[in-house]
């Protein structure tokens, strides 16, 4: 299965207020930084794509 950003991004929306309400949140920053560091992986994977496409099509 394939997920996408825009599922981990409701999967860190998900967990920050889990973090929020919770009196036990602070059990859950291991969680949300992964996430956070998956998300910011990937976009700058597309960032790098993006730019090599931009680059290549130069004539």
């Amino acid at each position: 299965m394939n997920i996408t950003i825009e599922r981990l991004e409701d999967c860190i929306t998900y967990i920050a207020k889990a973090i929020e309400i919770r009196p036990d949140g602070d059990l859950y920053f291991p969680i949300f930084e992964s996430l956070e560091d998956e998300i910011q992986k990937r976009r700058s994977k597309t960032d790098t794509k993006s730019r090599i496409s931009m680059i290549a099509s130069r004539e």
